[in-house]
């Protein structure tokens, strides 16, 4: 596109030239006062043949070809002005190298050559025909004219052709240069896009960091309150499990009493029916004790109630203990994942708060409702007491009251039975405060467990916690390296057209094209 414009400046040029020649040849001739014939015939042809060059210049048509024509068209008006001149002269012949010459101005070798050819043919017309000979080559040799127009063509050809391609290597590396600014500005505009996304998604992914970061911190700073938690709920523990054992203590204290009971009320009903003869003054002893009976009875009733209280307590404590576990894997999943960003794993530290506080209460129900059973048993150990004592002073009243042993066998009996009742409640309270003690004692080791997962997983989100510190810090090392880099691209964009434009001139003397750099 660029050769074919430079083509078309040149044609135009060209046309411009031979009007000129043909308008001085016109005015020539009149100031010579040729022949009117000439003159028209020379502004006929000239005329018709720089009309046509001119529509094929201005219109378009065949613009690679107008170089062609040019010659031919000055190569015929200099044929013209030779032949329509009465006297021609050698300088009218002159325009023959002068046709050749100004074919120069098209830097290709093509048309001068074609002008050459022409030249030697008008050379040769004119020196075969003996008027014209004896005119302009009266004195020289055909080969010494057509040695000369060829020696001249050559020459002009050669120049033509280095300039044509030192021209081609002017356009060349401007193309080169032209090609190599648009790579480069579209490599700096390339790089300066990409280092703004660079930049946005560095302040997304720090924000977001940093984000992780405050998350993190959060999480560590509630698993260790959940961590201290359970370690508290341990502690509660251990002394749940040794208030229980001292609780077992008292029941084989109970279950002894119990079995020294009911030796005794066997004694009892022995030694009543030996003393039959006291049994009527020991009467009212008797009712005295089966009141201290029936008490110990209602108390040993309400001990069972309570043991069943502690049962149920017990399993509570038991369906705390696994809701706490799971409450706690729940706890590492959320640790793990670090979904949305704590927030599920807050609602887990509220009820495992909660949880811990039911513990609480229940050991204290617990606590409350062992010291009442140890107010009991004392209870019963004074009410013995007292029946003891009762059957003492019965047994020496007995000897005066023979006329009721019979009554008070039969409620030495009832007695006996009643304290086989006891003495097997007795046993059955044991018992169950085997199986509570052997359920605190797997709850205790199961908070161990939960309180050693626990601080393994603090462990780790401590550490993961100082890896996300460094993390930042790595990005804000980034984010100070982009906008550095940001910087020096926008610095290297303002200086690019200048450096192009210096490099955009290339040495007269230059052979290869400038390389452009990828």
């Amino acid at each position: 596109m660029e050769n074919n414009s430079i083509l078309q400046r040149r044609n135009k040029l060209f046309v411009k030239i031979i009007w000129g020649m043909v308008a001085l040849g016109v005015l020539t001739d009149i100031m010579i006062q040729v022949d009117s014939k000439v003159l028209y015939t020379l502004i006929i042809v000239g005329g018709i043949c720089c009309s046509i060059a001119t529509y094929m210049t201005y219109a378009n048509k065949g613009t690679r070809y107008v170089m062609f024509v040019i010659p031919v068209i000055t190569q015929l008006l200099t044929f013209l002005l030779i032949y329509h001149d009465p006297d021609p002269i050698v300088s009218t012949y002159l325009l023959v190298y002068v046709s050749i010459g100004i074919m120069t101005l098209y830097s290709n070798y093509k048309p001068i050559i074609f002008a050459g050819v022409l030249g030697i043919g008008i050379t040769i017309y004119f020196f075969n025909v003996p008027f014209y000979h004896d005119k302009l080559f009266p004195r020289e040799s055909l080969s010494y004219l057509l040695l000369f127009l060829g020696f001249l063509t050559v020459a002009l050809a050669f120049a033509a052709r280095f300039s044509e391609r030192l021209q081609q290597d002017v356009l060349t590396k401007q193309r080169d240069t032209a090609e190599a600014k648009r790579r480069s500005d579209e490599l700096l505009t390339n790089l300066q896009t990409s280092l703004d996304v660079l930049g946005r998604l560095s302040t997304q992914l720090r924000d977001n960091v940093n984000v992780t970061g405050s998350i993190s911190k959060e999480i560590t700073t509630t698993f260790g309150s959940v961590s201290s938690t359970l370690e508290r709920q341990t502690l509660g523990l251990t002394e749940t499990t040794k208030s229980v054992q001292e609780v077992g203590g008292a029941v084989e204290v109970t279950a002894e009493i119990s079995a020294q009971l009911q030796a005794l009320s066997t004694d009892m009903l022995h030694n009543t029916e030996a003393a039959g003869a006291k049994m009527n003054s020991l009467s009212v002893h008797i009712e005295h004790l089966q009141q201290v009976i029936a008490g110990t009875v209602t108390q040993m009733q309400k001990l069972r109630d309570q043991n069943e209280q502690i049962s149920q307590i017990v399993e509570t404590i038991h369906g705390i203990s696994t809701q706490t576990n799971l409450l706690a894997m729940n706890a590492a999943i959320e640790a793990a994942h670090a979904g949305e960003h704590g927030k599920g794993f807050a609602v887990v530290s509220t009820e495992i708060r909660k949880l811990a506080e039911n513990s609480q209460k229940a050991t204290q129900s617990i606590n409350d409702i062992l010291a009442d059973v140890i107010g009991q048993i004392n209870n019963v150990a004074e009410q013995i007491t007292l029946g003891s004592t009762a059957i003492h002073s019965g047994q020496e009243e007995a000897q005066e009251v023979q006329s009721y042993v019979e009554k008070v066998s039969g409620n030495a009996r009832t007695v006996n039975q009643q304290s086989s009742e006891v003495d097997r409640s007795v046993r059955q309270m044991q018992d169950r405060y085997g199986s509570i003690m052997a359920e605190i004692m797997e709850l205790a080791e199961s908070t161990e467990h939960n309180m050693s997962a626990a601080q393994q997983i603090l462990a780790g989100i401590e550490a993961q916690d100082g890896k996300i510190h460094e993390i930042v810090q790595h990005y804000q090392d980034l984010d100070t390296l982009i906008l550095s880099l940001s910087a020096t691209a926008t610095g290297e964009t303002a200086e690019a057209p200048q450096a192009v434009q210096s490099a955009s001139v290339p040495s007269a003397n230059a052979k290869q094209p400038i390389p452009v750099g990828s």
